[in-house]
């Protein structure tokens, strides 16, 4: 079949409409070459992408964590709120509660057990904010959904330093899947190289239903993998992970193991601006907020600033911390004056 049609007929024809343009794969009983694999994974990137907004509600616990066992079966949870540029993330582990909310212009840090909220503007919040794990990494990032953010969609997927593809037809409990294999041209070695692998599930959008890597062979060998479970939420007819696992293994064994699980998705839906500030995080009246530097209150609906000195630099710093340390500087400098003036004051006895 000429080559041409079928990447048509993969990309378009049998691509079922949904607001998110994710791919549906029907027919197309042929394999894919590798240039239709390449343009199918840039697809499913810019299909993930291109979720402008929802709310996603996850929570994720590591079963196995050899190199910490206490930390195992601690739950975490996140409910995730999404519009255009705006994200928003309340985490939730035992009795503490955390808020962040990351802006193009802000970012806003609360939590249960620490005064006050922090609010950094434009100059002084962090150029790439890592605090609020996106929901839309998930299935497609191989690593913890803790700090999912700190990789990025083509570590794996159309990743551009890669080689020696193979792609085959095969399945996935029943299910047919298309498995990509390819070897990493950067980052390998003659002793030691690094090998990728995902399936594509060609029932469920073509999206991945198994990705990995691993380096070495044997006793050396060390994987990294995630095995996704994918539903079609009905908001958006989208096929988005409802559980995640992921795994690492040393020699065979697994020494990491975190399995994340979707409660709640909904997408493109319309959420209120005022999500994604201070006047949607349920403050309570007084609250304390440390605003760029400068101390404010909030009265219940508007952020209140108090008279606090305009010369200090909007460094970030939390103003609390300035205080004490101003309020520190003073007692020395007291100090200081008053044993000069003694020292004075018995100079001019002895003289």
């Amino acid at each position: 079949m000429n080559r041409t049609f079928r990447l048509l007929m993969i990309l378009w024809i049998g691509i079922v409409p949904d607001p998110l343009g994710l791919i549906a794969i029907a027919g197309a009983d042929d394999v894919p070459s590798v240039d239709e694999i390449l343009e199918m994974e840039k697809r499913i990137i810019e299909t993930r992408k291109a979720i402008r907004s929802g709310r996603v509600v996850v929570v994720t616990r590591l079963t196995k964590f050899t190199q910490n066992p206490s930390q195992e079966n601690v739950a975490k949870r996140y409910e995730t709120y999404l519009k255009d540029d705006n994200i928003r993330a309340d985490r939730s582990v035992g009795e503490n509660r955390s808020q962040t909310i990351v802006t193009p212009d802000t970012m806003i840090r609360g939590f249960s057990d620490q005064h006050p909220v922090q609010v950094f503007g434009p100059e002084t919040r962090p150029k790439i904010p890592q605090e609020v794990p996106d929901p839309r990494r998930l299935g497609i990032v191989n690593w913890f959904y803790d700090t999912i953010n700190r990789h990025g969609y083509e570590e794996i997927v159309l990743n551009p330093n890669r080689d020696q593809f193979t792609v085959e037809a095969g399945t996935d409990a029943g299910e047919p899947v298309w498995k990509v294999q390819f070897r990493f041209s950067e980052g390998s070695s003659l002793r030691q190289p690094k090998f990728g692998e995902y399936w594509l599930s060609k029932s469920k959008g073509g999206m991945p239903v198994y990705i990995g890597i691993r380096v070495g062979e044997g006793e050396e060998q060390r994987t990294r993998s995630i095995k996704v479970e994918l539903k079609e939420y009905e908001s958006s007819r989208a096929w988005f992970p409802s559980q995640v696992i992921l795994r690492f293994t040393e020699g065979g064994n697994v020494t990491t193991e975190e399995v994340t699980t979707v409660e709640e998705a909904v997408f493109e839906e319309d959420i209120p601006d005022d999500t994604f500030g201070i006047a949607g995080m349920g403050l309570p009246k007084g609250e304390i907020i440390d605003f760029d530097g400068k101390l404010a209150t909030w009265d219940g609906q508007h952020v209140v600033r108090q008279d606090v000195d305009g010369s200090l630099p909007l460094d970030g710093a939390p103003a609390i911390g300035r205080r004490l340390l101003f309020f520190a500087i003073s007692i020395v400098l007291a100090v200081l004056a008053g044993l000069l003036l003694s020292m004075r004051a018995k100079k001019k006895r002895l003289g």
